[in-house]
């Protein structure tokens, strides 16, 4: 059922200039939708506002089905993934993958299979000993996008996950996340500034200052410098 936004609009805290406003977005099961624009454009504004860490001040959002417009992040049942990694630099890979199901009580023989399988749908399961100081940068965001998986959300945001990779990297990560999406049924919105990335889209949405300047299938974008 993925992602519905009605009407949303969103001020962002002690800038009364800028203003979000997203009349309506939805992204299905198995769908990724592109957000783009230009710096400042309003599109991690945006996915703050679908992760509940920006109040509206008008609209809905719809997070598989279930109205979760006043739900705070934590229960929005959602798992963001940044440009940055943000791995806990003391945790080992391993650790760093379980630590969503360790804080929710689940004990190391509950959580290990499931790691597990993550580690190794993503090509990192012989790197579970490592510290994040010892992985490359496309190992690293391996590791944080099987963080976000482990919890079993079926809502992903993405915010430039792959803007600090080479374009070779950034085109097999790309290929796994669209692969990862279509197996298990997930809905993503996916900030970038790569037009490049737009190939494995399902939609696309440009802002620009805050509002909707274009909107459809990615391969009708029309040629405007939007970016």
């Amino acid at each position: 059922m993925g992602i519905k936004i009605k009407n949303l609009t969103a001020m962002v805290p002690g800038n009364g200039i800028f203003r979000l406003k997203i009349p309506k977005l939805e992204v299905g099961a198995e769908a990724i939708c592109g957000v783009m624009g230009k710096s400042g454009s309003g599109k991690s504004t945006l996915l703050n506002a679908v992760g509940g860490f920006l109040p509206y001040t008008t609209g809905e959002v719809f997070i598989e089905g279930e109205n979760r417009s006043d739900f705070p992040p934590e229960r929005r049942r959602l798992a963001y993934v940044f440009q940055k990694n943000t791995l806990f630099p003391q945790l080992s890979v391993e650790r760093n993958i379980a630590f969503a199901l360790e804080i929710a009580g689940q004990k190391p023989e509950q959580w290990r299979p499931v790691v597990e399988k993550w580690a190794v749908q993503l090509g990192i399961a012989d790197l579970k000993g490592r510290l994040p100081h010892q992985l490359s940068g496309g190992e690293a965001q391996r590791v944080a996008l099987a963080r976000a998986m482990v919890a079993g959300f079926k809502v992903l945001l993405f915010d430039e996950p792959f803007s600090a990779l080479d374009p070779k990297l950034r085109r097999e990560l790309r290929a796994e996340v669209i692969k990862v999406v279509k197996e298990n049924g997930l809905s993503v919105l996916w900030v970038t500034h790569d037009l490049a990335d737009r190939e494995g889209f399902s939609s696309l949405l440009v802002l620009e200052k805050g509002a909707v300047a274009w909107q459809g299938e990615p391969s009708a974008l029309p040629e405007e410098n939007y970016f």
